[in-house]
């Protein structure tokens, strides 16, 4: 059972922008997972990336 999510970013200097961030699932499964889609606004030159984190119990 999902009960919490998180996101990192990870090298991203200057403007990165998280435009995308939920936990994925619908009416027939509880959500289990995260996504983000982020974007560097201004131009970069280096590596950067984006972790999502789905925080998880059992009941």
């Amino acid at each position: 059972m999902l009960t919490g999510t998180g996101y990192e970013l990870n090298g991203a200097t200057g403007e990165a922008v998280v435009d995308d961030f939920r936990p994925i699932g619908g009416p027939a499964a509880a959500p289990a997972t995260a996504i983000i889609g982020a974007y560097e606004e201004d131009t970069f030159t280096g590596n950067w990336s984006s972790t999502a984190y789905a925080i998880c119990a059992t009941a």
